[in-house]
């Protein structure tokens, strides 16, 4: 007997270690399948957050790209506005030159109108005394 109580004792032990061994392996094993799960959710997390960056790049690219063309479009209006507001001014300036060049003709030719006036009223004046000169010699004369 004691031999055999040796070798169930130790038998038991090699039992005991080997249910020990396999409990912590089922252990290890359900941990395992956690990380696993876990390293699962992380990479899925990582791709949407991949994918919603990629989209805001592809957003903010074709922003910058429309304010980009709005900023010439806008160059384009405020290029065309001071061009008119350039002809504009031309036009303002040879009108006003063409206006005092119209004033100073009126002030010539209403000099003009009162020396031919003062002159019709002395050829009037000259007739009416000429007259009077002419009544007074066919009343002498008659």
């Amino acid at each position: 007997g004691g031999e055999r109580e040796e070798l169930d004792l130790h038998f038991a032990a090699l039992r005991a270690d080997s249910e020990a061994k396999r409990e912590a392996a089922a252990g290890r094993s359900e941990e395992s399948e956690a990380l696993c799960r876990a390293l699962e959710k992380a990479e899925s997390e990582l791709a949407a957050a991949t994918a919603e960056l990629r989209s805001s790049q592809r957003r903010a690219a074709d922003e910058l790209r429309l304010r980009k063309q709005l900023q010439g479009e806008a160059s384009a209006c405020v290029r065309a506005f001071r061009e008119e507001l350039s002809e504009q001014r031309a036009i303002s300036d040879a009108l006003l030159k063409e206006r005092a060049a119209l004033r100073s003709a009126a002030v010539g030719l209403g000099q003009e109108l009162q020396s031919s006036v003062s002159s019709s009223d002395e050829l009037v004046s000259e007739g009416h005394r000429l007259h009077s000169e002419a009544a007074a010699f066919d009343a002498a004369a008659a």
